[in-house]
């Protein structure tokens, strides 16, 4: 997304065009399995973490590989 968003070509785009409208997330009492699990099946390396439909935080795959 860094290259499409810094692409000279792109610039004037509104943000709509570069958003991701299926955002996979997870819940606070969300296993690490079930975050691993998720980083893994979905090829991504950050997760939301909402509660109650709103954004509480946000969990890395470096934050993972601290706690292990």
């Amino acid at each position: 997304m860094s290259v499409l968003c810094c692409d000279i070509a792109n610039k004037d785009k509104p943000i709509k065009d570069f958003i991701i409208k299926d955002v996979i997330t997870i819940l606070p009492d969300s296993t690490l399995k079930e975050v691993l699990e998720k980083f893994i099946d979905h090829k991504i390396r950050h997760l939301p973490i909402v509660k109650d439909q709103r954004v509480v935080g946000v969990v890395s795959v470096k934050d993972v590989l601290k706690l292990i």
